[in-house]
């Protein structure tokens, strides 16, 4: 009995089992008709935003306007003040293009205020967006940089002076250094990049579209270099690198940038100036540029305490660059000696065009070094000795060498002493007879016949002329110093009428001294045509390099 329940049990259970079997073989997939499929979608966000939504910039300023009062915050009169301007000289046509800035330089911007701007941003693109100074809180600012890179509004981004940006903001600002297409220029200075925001900036570089990049007094000595200098060395877009007054030294920090100039053929302005690089620096600096087949052109090492024995260095690099064409040793303690030390190596140079030496201390005995170099070259373009002992013997040298020398179309000096003038404190106020002779180049090549036919045609435009003016006090002249005068003038005619390449000043060259006019230009000669070109860049750093 209890045998043939079990195997009565044991064969139903199999027979549930082929039947549950069976259950799961006959389950099919069937999908809904196709009209049925979707059941509902969502728009996907835009590609690109939509810049100039609005018609009219009035209408602009109301939708700012209404932006504030929804943000709970008062409109900023600055920024109606500059959109009423652009009304003004576009007629108030909400149309394609960029708007020249937006200067919120100084103006207090909260998470509020910050927020009501994003009508601005998105309607409008900006050349350059200034917000210096704006005293940037950590949720303002990284809610303003992600409106930037949402609706590409700069090409040019100016945030210094805010020290208190905060991680959000800092993560933010790297992504828009690493994303944004149309920002080419960022300034950050006065502005402590360290631990952070180091690292943040640096790994945002490595992939940045970025062309130029500012970061004066940013503390970057040590670590910070390091994490940057680690960056540009696979970076192949930046072309512009500030960093001036960041204590940078001559051991760990210059290590770094001569590891950048090795390794980054692509940067071609470094700007070093106001630094603690000093003679072994220098050298460091020396080693990275000596082997470059391009790379660096704009080299800016003013006040870096460097001396005579820093020359030493640059003497064995000189004649082996071929790619810088600007350098500025300006406001370090050179001396004649140091420009002795440099002479022949700057003879023997060929792709410096510019020299700046403003205040290296240096008197009668280099100019004339200065002056042999200017006889024998044939590349030097411009030459600034401003605030140095140059007396009349050096200009007396500058005279002659300029004579021969058929390259600069620039040289700045400054005035002559009161006591080196010819006729005393009454006597006349001349200056250096010999620049009028340094024409500009660059042009056509007209010939000796081709010069006495322009100055005939156009005296009153193109005729380089020497004024000689007596002083306010006594207007007493001295005859025999006006006579060498002339005469000087009348040979740096005849050298003028002797070049091949010279070409007509736009506006006549006056040079003259004014020892009772400080605010006078100290330019002995300016060229008066348009801007000097370097590679087809505007020379952007004045009269102070």
């Amino acid at each position: 009995m209890t045998h043939c329940s079990d195997s009565g049990e044991q064969s139903e259970d199999s027979t549930d089992i082929h039947n549950k079997n069976q259950r799961k073989r006959r389950k099919q997939v069937s999908f809904p008709p196709d009209e049925q499929m979707v059941s509902g979608f969502a728009d996907p966000r835009d590609a690109g935003p939509i810049a100039h939504s609005y018609e009219s910039l009035n209408q602009v300023i109301e939708a700012y306007q209404q932006s504030c009062r929804k943000n709970q915050v008062q409109p900023k009169g600055t920024i109606l003040q500059q959109l009423q301007e652009h009304i003004w000289a576009s007629s108030g046509v909400c149309g394609g293009g960029s708007i020249k800035s937006l200067d919120l330089k100084g103006e207090r911007l909260d998470q509020r205020s910050c927020e009501a701007l994003e009508v601005v941003l998105q309607s409008l693109h900006f050349d350059f967006i200034n917000l210096q100074a704006a005293q940037l809180e950590e949720n303002g600012a990284s809610s303003l940089l992600e409106m930037i890179l949402y609706y590409e509004s700069a090409t040019y981004l100016d945030i210094s002076d805010n020290s208190s940006l905060g991680t959000s903001a800092w993560k933010a600002l790297a992504h828009l250094i690493k994303q944004s297409v149309r920002l080419y220029r960022l300034d950050v200075c006065n502005v402590p990049l360290v631990d952070y925001p180091a690292q943040c900036l640096s790994k945002a570089l490595q992939s940045s579209r970025l062309t130029v990049l500012h970061l004066h007094n940013a503390q970057l000595s040590g670590r910070p270099l390091f994490s940057l200098v680690g960056a540009l060395k696979t970076n192949r877009t930046l072309q512009e690198l500030h960093l001036s007054n960041n204590h940078l030294n001559s051991f760990q920090d210059a290590l770094q940038l001569r590891d950048l100039l090795r390794f980054n053929a692509t940067l071609q302005t470094l700007q070093l100036s106001s630094n603690a690089l000093a003679d072994a620096g220098l050298e460091e600096l020396c080693d990275g540029l000596s082997n470059q087949a391009s790379g660096l052109k704009v080299l800016l090492l003013r006040n870096n305490q460097i001396t005579e024995r820093g020359m030493d260095h640059l003497a064995k690099t000189l004649p082996r660059l071929k790619v810088l064409q600007l350098l500025d040793l300006g406001e370090n303690l050179l001396g004649d000696k140091g420009i002795q030390v440099i002479r022949e190596p700057l003879m023997a140079n060929s792709s410096v065009l510019q020299l700046g030496l403003v205040q290296t201390n240096i008197t009668c005995e280099g100019v004339v070094a200065l002056a042999e170099v200017l006889a024998e070259s044939h590349h030097i373009q411009r030459l600034d000795l401003r605030q140095n002992q140059v007396k009349l013997g050096g200009l007396m040298a500058l005279s002659l060498a300029l004579r021969i020398n058929n390259s600069l179309v620039h040289l700045d000096v400054e005035p002559i002493p009161p006591q080196e003038q010819v006729g005393g404190a009454g006597g006349l106020c001349v200056c250096v007879c010999v620049c009028v002779c340094v024409c500009i180049r660059n042009c056509q090549a007209l010939g000796p016949s081709g010069v006495l036919e322009l100055v005939k045609q156009r005296s009153q435009h193109y005729k380089a002329r020497l004024r000689v003016d007596s002083c306010s006090s006594g207007r007493r002249q001295c005859g025999p110093a006006r006579d060498h005068l002339v005469v000087e003038q009348t040979q740096v005619m005849k050298n003028l009428d002797n070049r091949r390449d010279a070409i007509p000043l736009e506006q006549p060259t006056v040079v003259r001294y004014e020892p009772h006019a400080e605010e006078q230009s100290r330019t002995l000669l300016r060229k008066n045509t348009s801007q000097q070109v370097i590679n087809g860049s505007p020379w952007c750093y004045g009269p102070r390099w």
